[in-house]
């Protein structure tokens, strides 16, 4: 009776009942799982999927029924121990609840039918709510991140540009961890754990600019480099009046930035890296981490923030004479990797020379924005070196897609 009580008692603990079984690889779609059931492979033959070998090549299926259910209750809770008002009069809970098998795909949990059943039906619980952190109100780490960057874009967009960083009263209680500046703050640690690439010196980048033709000027370093600060508008990165260096990594992607139609005649600028480039880089995210892998769901919440920040970051802006309002978050956002973000930690270690981000027209292109190694009369850019110039002539669509494919 004493062990019946304990054994009752430890699996109401913990939601989910023991299943004599063994399952395969073979059996489930996350990689973290199936290097869980490699690990504790104990049988050579599968009860799922029928697999039989002569070599161990399935685990039971507790090893990974315990972390599919870390994984339902870090993400999920019964309503009633989340919170969720419940009304009898109006039918019950007073939010979204679902069974199991929904808690599972929305996690996702995907598996060989058969098996995906037997763990559902291994949960103690089968009516279930999202909520994160326990609650029903409750939001994940990266809604959080994220609701505080739309909040920051609303900010600088439509209420304070200058001031962003001052008590708002309209800002949320939920929010208010991740106001500004804070936001930038949590930005740059996860920026310095993961996103930060070094260019060797040597490096090739490109620059296009349209060419009149009769030409009225050179193609030099003087016209090919960034523009004077009186002559430089609004970019992406950059405000109206500062000027910052816009390259790309492979030549068909400079082309790609510029070109809106033929007939179109074109001057193209070479430069090389002068020494070793540290880049804050927002095309080679870190993968994320799967959802089973719980000494990991730290590092998974921060990598769905930074791929949502990088999306909106390298968004294309649609050029209706609102851009330059568009263009508002990523330049403060630039602004403070070039004056404030520090390697180190605030005050401590190199600054970045740059920002490396995915083009907005070119798939799988690669651009680049340089700060200012010094601010004279006339900004430079002492990261990069002119080599050379050429002319390129696009006469037709097939030219120009020949030039950026």
């Amino acid at each position: 009776m004493g062990q019946a009580k304990a054994d009752f008692d430890m699996v109401q603990g913990r939601g989910w009942y023991s299943i004599d079984a063994f399952v395969c690889p073979d059996c489930v779609e996350d990689d973290f799982l199936r290097i869980l059931i490699r690990d504790n492979a104990e049988s050579n033959a599968c009860d799922y999927c029928g697999a039989t070998v002569q070599q161990n090549i399935a685990a039971p299926i507790d090893v990974i029924t315990e972390a599919v259910a870390r994984a339902v209750h870090a993400n999920f809770a019964d309503p009633a121990e989340a919170g969720v008002p419940y009304e009898s009069a109006e039918g019950g809970y007073q939010g979204m609840t679902f069974d199991t098998d929904e808690a599972l795909r929305r996690l996702p949990f995907d598996a060989q039918d058969n098996l995906f059943e037997a763990i559902s039906d291994a949960f103690t619980n089968d009516l279930w709510t999202s909520a994160p952190g326990g609650h029903w109100l409750g939001s994940a780490r990266h809604d959080v991140l994220r609701d505080a960057w739309e909040h920051f874009v609303l900010t600088v967009k439509h209420e304070s540009r200058y001031f962003f960083g001052a008590p708002n009263r309209f800002v949320a209680p939920e929010l208010r961890e991740f106001s500004e500046p804070d936001i930038f703050e949590t930005l740059a640690d996860l920026v310095r754990e993961s996103l930060i690439q070094t260019v060797p010196a040597g490096t090739s980048f490109f620059r296009t600019r349209y060419w009149p033709d009769p030409p009225d000027w050179a193609p030099d370093v003087a016209n090919m480099g960034a523009p004077p600060t009186e002559l430089a508008s609004a970019g992406r990165m950059n405000p109206a009046g500062i000027s910052y260096l816009y390259l790309a990594f492979e030549e068909p992607t400079a082309i790609a930035e510029i070109f809106r139609g033929p007939p179109a005649k074109l001057a193209i600028a070479h430069f090389k890296a002068t020494r070793e480039l540290t880049l804050l880089d927002l095309n080679t995210l870190p993968d994320r981490s799967s959802v089973f892998d719980d000494d990991l769901r730290h590092e998974r919440e921060a990598v769905l923030f930074i791929e949502g920040f990088a999306e909106a970051i390298s968004r294309p802006v649609t050029r209706d004479g609102s851009e330059h309002i568009d263009y508002v978050p990523s330049q403060v956002v630039s602004e403070y990797f070039r004056l404030i973000f520090a390697l180190g930690g605030e005050g401590n270690g190199s600054r970045l020379d740059g920002i490396a981000y995915p083009s907005a027209v070119r798939p799988g292109g690669r651009n680049v924005v340089l700060f200012p190694t010094r601010v004279r009369f006339e900004r430079e850019f002492e990261q990069v070196a002119f080599e050379s110039s050429w002319e390129l002539k696009l006469a037709t669509w097939a030219d120009a897609y020949a030039a950026i494919r």
